[in-house]
Formats: C-alpha cells, sequence, structure tokens
C-alpha cells in the first residue's frame, strides 16, 4: 500500500472514530430540526419514513437532540456526504455550537497525521541504531515493528510524546 492510500485509509479512520466518538456533540449543537433533518434527508443519508419519524418524535416531547444522536447511530454508511451534510455552511451557521465541533475534526486528523509521520520517522531513524547485546560483541538492528516492548512507554514516561512535542507543549488544544 503507498504512502498516500495508507494515509487517505488514516485520515477515513480518524473521521470515521472521531465522529463516533462526537455523536453527543454534534447532538447537542442541534437545537431544532429545521435545517438539519431535513438535510440529511434531502441528501438521501436518511429515509422519508425516518424523517418523518424524527419529526414525529419532536412532535411528541421527546428531545431533539436524542432523536438527532438515534439518527446519527442509524446511518449506515459514513462518508464525505455525511461529513459534509452534518457540517455544511447552512448547518454552522444555525447551529453555531457545531463549529468547534467541527474544528476538532481537523485537530484529530492532523494529530494523527503528525503521529503517523512521527512514528514512520523513528522507526526509519531507529531502523539504522545498532544495539550491543549483553552477551558477547553481537550487533542487531531495530527493524520496523521489532522495538523492544517498553520502547514508547520509556519515551512517554521520561516526558517524550511520541507526537514529536516535549513535555507542555502539544498541538491545538491544549492536549
Amino acid at each position: 500500500m503507498s504512502t498516500e492510500d495508507e494515509e487517505e485509509k488514516l485520515i477515513y479512520e480518524a473521521v470515521l472514530n472521531h465522529f463516533k466518538s462526537c455523536r453527543v456533540e454534534i447532538s447537542h449543537a442541534i437545537t431544532h430540526t429545521f435545517p438539519f433533518l431535513h438535510g440529511l434527508r434531502d441528501r438521501g443519508l436518511i429515509t422519508d419514513r425516518m424523517f418523518q419519524d424524527a419529526e414525529e418524535s419532536c412532535f411528541k416531547k421527546v428531545p431533539v437532540e436524542y432523536v438527532v444522536y438515534n439518527l446519527l447511530g442509524t446511518l449506515e454508511k459514513f462518508d464525505e456526504t455525511v461529513f459534509e451534510a452534518v457540517f455544511s455552511e447552512v448547518n454552522l451557521q444555525e447551529y453555531p455550537k457545531l463549529v468547534p465541533v467541527r474544528k476538532s475534526f481537523e485537530i484529530e486528523v492532523n494529530r494523527k497525521l503528525q503521529f503517523q509521520n512521527n512514528v514512520r520517522g523513528h522507526i526509519e531513524e531507529n531502523s539504522r541504531i545498532q544495539l550491543p547485546l549483553e552477551q558477547g560483541n553481537k550487533h542487531f538492528s531495530l527493524v520496523e515493528g521489532t522495538e523492544p516492548a517498553g520502547f514508547w512507554t520509556e519515551r512517554i514516561s521520561q516526558g517524550w510524546n511520541v507526537g514529536g512535542h516535549g513535555e507542555g507543549q502539544g498541538h491545538e488544544g491544549g492536549h
């Protein structure tokens, strides 16, 4: 698999996992059904029946947040169409609490990409390091996937962030 394909797969997985973990935040940001539900229906992401059930639930005083949370959980596919529908310009304007949730996706994807690039760089760098064995004068090169089990744990416990930032530094959001 090419580096570009790996990166695309990593981005998709990061967005999908972050979407799943942000369903509550997304749902909480949606305070009324229009235009959110209508946009999902217009894009074919929910059926007319799902739309009608959601509207009926809200009419029966089920909080919009619960209805949206359940709808997000029933989406059978996740791709850029879902992302674009949820975070459309209309929705970002209508539901301002969606803006920081949308921004969190950028931060998460950048964090994952930085982590992957740093790990790849450390693996390449470490593959050239010769480690002496306690017995004899033999040396073994570290190659991809053969780092000692405590390698990352030791670095992290020493305040070394795997993402390449020292202690107290980090990406946006203070993480």
